[in-house]
C-alpha cells in the first residue's frame, strides 16, 4: 500500500511531535506500506519569516527572493524529520526544491505557482518511485515547487502543502492521502456558532470543496482537484500518533463542473473618445475581420 502523509505545522512544531510523526511513519512501514511524507514549516515559522522580511525590507524585495526566503521553514522541517527517521534505524531522504530531483515542477509565478502535472509526474515516477521500491522514506517539502525555467524555488501559496500531498498522491498513484493536522477531522458545524458539533466520519469531495472555498482551514480547496476515485483520503488529528486512526474520510473523485468551449473565440472591444462621432466605424472594423472568415463571439 502506498500512502502520502502530510504533516501540518502544528504536527511538527516541537521535538516531541516530530518524534511522534516519525514513529507513525515507521509504524506503517513495518506493516509493509510505502510512505511519502510531506511536511509544512514547524509551528508558525512561515509567519515569523514573513513578518521578519516585511519589517526589514518592506516591499523592496523581488518575488524570486521572497519565495526563496519563506521556503526555509519547510526545508528545515524536511531535514529534521528525515534525520529523526534515520536515528530510529530506517532509511530516509529529504528532497529540497533547490535540488534538480525535486518532484514538484511549476511555472515561474513565484508566490502563486501552478504545478505542471506532466513534468511533475515524470519526476515522481523517475525519481521518487525507485526510492519507495528500495524501502527509503522520501520527505518532501510541502508548499514549495521548482521552476521549470531556471530551477528557482517557487511557492504554491499559503496552505500549499495540502496541494503538494494530493498532487504527489495523484502522480505516484497512491492508495491513500492522509492529512495530519490540529483538527480532529471535519466538524458538522462551526464550533463558534453551534454547541458540540460532531466530527463527520465521511464527507464528499463536493462538500469538502464547498467548505474549503468558504474559508474552512482544514484543507486547501485546490488540493481536491488531484483526488481520484481510487485514492482514499482522510483528515486526522496529530495527537493520535497513528496513521491508521479514524478521522474524516473524503469520499469520491474531483469532477470539474466547467464545460470548456474547444473552438477558438474572437472578441472585439472598441474604445475611444470619438466613437460616437465616427459614423460607420463598426462596419470599417468588422469588414476585414469578416473577409478573413473570422467569426466574432461578441462585440462591446
Amino acid at each position: 500500500m502506498r500512502i502520502i502523509v502530510k504533516f501540518g505545522g502544528t504536527s511538527v512544531q516541537d521535538p516531541e511531535r516530530i518524534k511522534k510523526a516519525a514513529q507513525s511513519i515507521i509504524q506503517q512501514v513495518k506493516k509493509g506500506c510505502e510512505i511519502v511524507a510531506v511536511v509544512s514549516a514547524m509551528g508558525n515559522t512561515t509567519d515569523t519569516l514573513t513578518s521578519l522580511l516585511k519589517n526589514s525590507v518592506k516591499d523592496r524585495i523581488e518575488d524570486r527572493d521572497y519565495a526563496d526566503f519563506v521556503s526555509m521553514g519547510e526545508r528545515i522541517s524536511a531535514r529534521v524529520l528525515a534525520a529523526t527517521i534515520k536515528s530510529m534505524g530506517f532509511s530516509s531522504k529529504y528532497f529540497d526544491p533547490a535540488d534538480k530531483d525535486f518532484p514538484i515542477i511549476t511555472d515561474s509565478n513565484f508566490n502563486q505557482a501552478k504545478i505542471l502535472s506532466q513534468e511533475s509526474q515524470e519526476k515522481c515516477q523517475k525519481i521518487i518511485k525507485p526510492f519507495l521500491e528500495k524501502k527509503v522514506i522520501p520527505i518532501i517539502c510541502g508548499f514549495l515547487g521548482r521552476s521549470c525555467e531556471d530551477g528557482s524555488i517557487t511557492t504554491l501559496g499559503r496552505g500549499g502543502s495540502d496541494i503538494t500531498a494530493f498532487a504527489l498522491g495523484n502522480f505516484l498513484e497512491a492508495d491513500e492521502v492522509i492529512i495530519v493536522t490540529d483538527a480532529v477531522g471535519v466538524l458538522s458545524a462551526d464550533p463558534r456558532k453551534i454547541k458540540e458539533p460532531v466530527t463527520l466520519k465521511e464527507i464528499s469531495v463536493e462538500e469538502m470543496g464547498v467548505l474549503a472555498e468558504g474559508g474552512a482551514k482544514v484543507l486547501h480547496p485546490q488540493a481536491l482537484k488531484y483526488k481520484t476515485d481510487k485514492m482514499k483520503a482522510k483528515i486526522i488529528h496529530f495527537q493520535n500518533g497513528n496513521l491508521a486512526a479514524e478521522g474524516t474520510e473524503i469520499i469520491g473523485a474531483f469532477k470539474s463542473k466547467l464545460t470548456l468551449f474547444k473552438e477558438k473565440l474572437t472578441m472585439l472591444t472598441i474604445l475611444g473618445t470619438e466613437i460616437f462621432n465616427t459614423p460607420g466605424l463598426l462596419k470599417k472594423v468588422i469588414t476585414p475581420i469578416s473577409n478573413n472568415h473570422i467569426s466574432l463571439y461578441g462585440v462591446s
